[in-house]
């Protein structure tokens, strides 16, 4: 799997199955420094999440489908979004990603935009 972020234009990632990518969340932005880790550190705490983490699950990883894929992107474009909207390093903890996630999930189900989950507040 390769993933690139795009900054403002959301990240887009690739493995074997498919392509996949992510619209970046609208966001006031206070400061950047961060948001690259924040990216990484969520993503990766997904893939654990799922059991894709590891050698003897790279076949998995590479397997995943485009909709899961994408599912990871968003999960860190999100962690990303709120870490640039606070000042310093400041990056979300998993509940708020959880309520984003939980509010984008409810957002989709209603017709509506799930990439316009609210961030958390400061």
């Amino acid at each position: 799997m390769v993933v690139v972020t795009r900054g403002a234009h959301g990240p887009w990632g690739v493995n074997a199955a498919g392509e996949a990518d992510f619209p970046a969340p609208s966001v006031k932005v206070a400061d950047t420094v961060g948001a690259g880790d924040s990216f990484m550190a969520a993503l990766l705490s997904a893939i654990v999440d799922l059991g894709l983490d590891g050698a003897q699950n790279r076949k998995d990883l590479r397997g995943l489908s485009a909709e899961s894929l994408r599912d990871l992107l968003a999960h860190a474009a999100r962690a990303a979004a709120v870490t640039v909207s606070r000042a310093g390093a400041n990056p979300p903890t998993r509940a708020e990603l959880n309520r984003m996630e939980s509010g984008a999930r409810t957002s989709r189900e209603a017709g509506h935009d799930p990439e316009s989950a609210e961030l958390p507040s400061n």
